[in-house]
Formats: C-alpha cells, sequence, structure tokens
C-alpha cells in the first residue's frame, strides 16, 4: 500500500506539471513539464527531510543534552527491528513531535522542548514509540514529501494564512484591506487543494496502528493514554509558532489551533478515539505480560 500512495504521489505531480506545461505552451510545454516534474520527485524524495527540518529550525540532539532520551529513543528502535533515527529537538514549549525520512535506514524523530518538560519519563516515552511505529510502518515518506511541498508552497503566504477568507475563520472588522484580502484569497487557491492531497495520502488509520505499537513498543497503554491527554490540552493551550499547519499531518497530535481552516489539514482521528482505542487493547489483555519498561532495562532513573 506505501508504494502505491508513493506511485501515485508522482505520477499526480507528474501530471500537474505536464498539464500545466501543455496549458502554457502546449505539446513542447510538456516536455518542460515533465522534465520538471521529474527533477521536483527526485529533489522532493532526496532532501524533503532537510526541508522539514529546517522549516522547522530543528537542532540535532547531543548526548550531552539529553543522554537518557537518546537512550530510550535507541532501545525503542531496536525493539522495533529498525536503526535508531537522528534525534532533533524545536525550541517551543509546545510539547509534540513527529518523524520524518525517506526510510528507516534514514529518518529523523524530532521532538519539541516542551515534550520532555511538560510530560513525565514514561509519557514522553510512549510518544517517542509512537513515531519509531511510524518509521517501522513506512508511513514516513510520503508524510515527509507532502509535509516538504506544502510548507514550502505556503511559506510565501504565512503572514496572511490566519486571515485566508475561504478557510478562516471570520476576518475581524477593520482588517478587510484589499491587498489582505487579495492575497488571503491567492492563498486559499493555492493550499485548499493541499489540504485535500494532505486528506488523500495520510490515512487516520495510521494513527491508530501507531498507538498501537507504542503500547506494545513500552508495555505501558496508559502511559500513552495520559500522554495524550496532557498533548491535546496544552496544544490547544499554546498552539504551536513553529512549523506550519500544512504539516499538521506529521505531528503526534494537530499542534495548530487556527481556526476552522486549520482542521483541513487534520489527519488525525480525535484524542478521545485514539484514548479508547488504548484503554480497549489494556483490558483486553488483561492479565497478558507487557514487555518490561525501556526505562527499567536500561536502569534509568524515573524522571518527572
Amino acid at each position: 500500500m506505501h508504494r502505491v500512495k508513493i506511485i501515485i504521489f508522482f505520477a499526480t505531480l507528474t501530471v500537474l506539471l505536464c498539464g500545466a506545461g501543455y496549458l502554457l505552451a502546449g505539446t513542447s510545454g510538456v516536455a518542460v513539464g515533465l522534465l520538471g516534474a521529474i527533477g521536483l520527485n527526485f529533489s522532493l524524495y532526496r532532501w524533503s527531510e532537510r526541508v522539514v527540518l529546517r522549516l522547522h529550525e530543528a537542532r540535532e540532539i547531543t548526548e550531552a543534552e539529553a543522554p537518557d532520551c537518546l537512550a530510550i529513543t535507541r532501545a525503542l528502535a531496536l525493539r522495533a527491528g529498525i536503526p535508531a533515527p537522528r534525534l532533533y529537538a524545536v525550541d517551543t514549549l509546545t510539547p509534540n513531535a513527529f518523524a520524518i525520512g525517506r526510510s528507516s535506514q534514514h529518518a529523523s524523530l524530532v521532538i519539541t522542548e516542551g515534550l520532555l518538560q511538560r510530560l513525565d519519563q514514561d509519557e514522553w516515552t510512549s510518544v517517542i514509540a509512537h513515531e519509531v511505529a511510524h518509521i517501522k510502518h513506512r508511513d514516513i515518506l510520503v508524510m515527509t514529501m507532502t509535509a516538504a511541498l506544502a510548507g514550502i508552497l505556503s511559506r510565501p503566504f504565512a503572514s496572511v494564512i490566519p486571515q485566508w477568507p475561504f478557510l478562516a475563520d471570520p476576518i475581524p472588522a477593520g482588517s478587510k484591506d484589499g491587498l489582505r484580502t487579495a492575497a488571503g484569497a491567492l492563498a486559499s487557491v493555492i493550499v485548499t487543494p493541499l489540504a485535500a492531497w494532505s486528506r488523500l495520502f495520510h490515512s487516520r488509520l495510521r494513527e491508530f496502528e501507531a498507538d498501537e505499537a507504542s503500547a506494545w513498543l513500552t508495555g505501558d497503554p496508559l502511559a500513552l493514554v495520559e500522554a495524550l491527554r496532557k498533548l491535546d490540552y496544552w496544544n490547544q493551550v499554546t498552539p504551536m509558532q513553529v512549523g506550519s499547519p500544512v504539516m499538521a499531518h506529521l505531528y503526534t497530535v494537530n499542534p495548530f489551533a487556527w481556526g476552522k481552516w486549520a482542521q483541513g489539514f487534520d489527519t488525525h482521528p480525535s484524542t478521545v478515539d485514539r484514548i479508547l482505542l488504548l484503554e480497549l487493547i489494556y483490558h483486553m489483555h488483561d492479565g497478558v505480560t507487557w514487555p518490561s519498561g525501556v526505562s527499567a532495562e536500561l536502569s534509568l532513573p524515573k524522571s518527572a
């Protein structure tokens, strides 16, 4: 299924660029569009991970900075049977995380500063396990490429995002100057299809699957339940100020609360449904010996 999505992704871009070339320059434009599509597809495959990291101003985490977090990430990757991803941090107190890359051999896991500060160790471990599961399930390639493309295309309109007339809540009275309205209209024409594009390639089922995998990787489904509750709360109280809502599909929970338009990019099931599934998993396996906790396995002290 993942290969089919990748083929559809590349084919869609190719058709769009060839079609644009034909409209602009006839049959000769098709050739130009095809060459452009080949270049764009290769660039997205090869460098979209770097683009997303740069759009988030992420920095790589060092051993001296967070040794326990790195050790836990490596242990979870080992349990999942994949190479340990590189670990990056984003300087925001909004707790969240996401995984990007083109394969399990070329993957990065990004956490926010707030993840380690707002959640206790068992909780942020379960969130990291959720993202490790996305890498294991090969969800990350299409997620990364769509995020990079949407992020680049929407970047010129970042200043009018909250005022996009067809997607946002109403613009406050007195702020509807002609330039702002025109820019918002142009932004909506470009970015509205990106929302549909995001929904097409990112099934809500993938989040349930990653939640279940996290439960088995950590041996503690209830830790992820508490983590999701806290993430949902903090991401509503202090929405993310880095990144972009067009990349909302990347995160453990949607970190953006910029009005109705942002919901168009939300490919997550409700937090309530995710919690119900985890609680069901826990009760269905009552009496089952869960895997030992990662912290205990590594002899790490519990930290709040």
